[in-house]
């Protein structure tokens, strides 16, 4: 991954951490990684763009019997491992970069999973290193759960709480802005990613061996009953964020 990355996340990373709690996080991206993951009883599981820690958190509440969270940025673990001391999950977190070969140190786990990990990747070349590192790290007949943007949704889309913006043209591997805004519509969070189509990260997979599925978003209940209908129609309408999953 980029220094670029790095770098951003560590000064961003309490207002990141924070964002966790929007709306769409809170009832519709965490929800789907959740439905996706499933039952996880007694596997071993890697967390890559941990962040925070908050998906590293759902594959331990989930029944992982252990728990691995990786990022690039040393302020983002460092959240991470204070919220481990005040929970004591037994998860370990890791600073290090998934697109580099010494990642695959770490070991072979049943279960990898990266939410929005792969929109980083700055080349096509380093997308393909992010896949294999994960080829490599996964168990024989492992499982892969990841979030990535929708390129159906376009370089200029705005969902719940977050806005896309293109910074030099759409071709793929162009990067753009990502904003968070808060409650009042000011925005308290940003950071770069880089535009690839679905059927790229697809093929990314199935190259290396994969049997590759998409997942729609889904709604929790919570959110169905504090939100109108009408406001969650439009945001699965076209989102501007898909689950899949691959296997081994």
């Amino acid at each position: 991954m980029s220094e670029l990355t790095r770098n951003e996340y560590n000064k961003i990373a309490r207002q990141y951490a924070d964002a966790k709690g929007r709306v769409s996080a809170q009832h519709s991206i965490y929800p789907t990684f959740r439905k996706v993951v499933g039952d996880i009883s007694g596997l071993r599981a890697l967390d890559l763009a941990c962040g925070e820690g908050y998906t590293s958190r759902i594959l331990a509440e989930q029944g992982a019997r252990k728990v691995y969270g990786v990022d690039i940025s040393e302020a983002q673990i460092e959240i991470a491992r204070e919220k481990e001391a005040e929970l004591k999950q037994g998860i370990d977190y890791i600073v290090a970069d998934a697109s580099k070969p010494e990642i695959r140190k770490i070991g072979k786990f049943d279960l990898v999973t990266g939410a929005f990990l792969l929109n980083y990747s700055d080349t096509r070349k380093m997308l393909y290193d992010m896949v294999g590192n994960i080829k490599a790290l996964t168990k024989p007949n492992g499982r892969v759960v990841g979030l990535v943007p929708n390129s159906d949704a376009g370089l200029n889309a705005q969902g719940l709480s977050v806005k896309l913006s293109p910074l030099k043209g759409q071709e793929e591997g162009s990067p753009y802005k990502v904003e968070f805004f808060d409650q009042d519509g000011n925005v308290f969070c940003e950071f770069t990613n880089y535009f690839w189509l679905r059927k790229t990260y697809e093929k990314a997979f199935t190259d290396l061996g994969f049997k590759f599925k998409w997942h729609n978003p889904v709604v929790s209940e919570q959110g169905l009953r504090e939100i109108k209908k009408e406001v969650w129609d439009e945001y699965l309408k076209n989102p501007t964020w898909m689950a899949f999953e691959a296997r081994k």
